[in-house]
């Protein structure tokens, strides 16, 4: 049963947090290198689709160098830097995430990934019947 795997659970709860929702296809951003690559471990082993068949975009800020960054997430994630498409620069002064972060935002897209984004959709779906079922639920009031 799927839900008893921790790699699923923690794939699929981290997906509904931070994957997208809205694009047809599998996309994540996350700034944190271990949790891209829960996600990529996750990809791995369930829906069949590994850093061979994922594209990745770094958002960045100004004054950071994008071949060094590039090679720093290909290092972790094991996305060749071929499969890296080009950074966007977030701009300086729009008032919003001040946070400079150290190596950026990682976007991965796994390529042809349709039909996978419905299967992790319905697993989302299901998720909150899943972890509550063995669970006592409280009276109504």
């Amino acid at each position: 049963m799927l839900c008893r795997d921790p790699l699923w659970l923690a794939g699929t709860i981290a997906y509904w947090c931070e994957g997208s929702k809205t694009c047809n296809d599998v996309r994540f951003a996350n700034a944190d290198v271990g949790l891209i690559r829960v996600f990529i471990a996750w990809s791995t082993r369930f829906l069949e689709r590994g850093p061979d068949r994922m594209s990745c975009q770094l958002h960045l800020h100004d004054g950071q160098e994008p071949e060094l960054e590039i090679q720093v997430w290909s290092d972790a994630t094991g996305i060749p830097t071929q499969r890296f498409v080009k950074p966007f620069f977030k701009p300086s002064g729009t008032g919003h995430r001040r946070q400079r972060l150290e190596h950026g935002v990682a976007l991965i897209r796994v390529q042809r990934s349709t039909d996978a984004f419905h299967r992790i959709s319905g697993w989302i779906d299901a998720l909150p019947d899943l972890m509550t079922a063995s669970t006592p639920r409280p009276d109504p009031l």
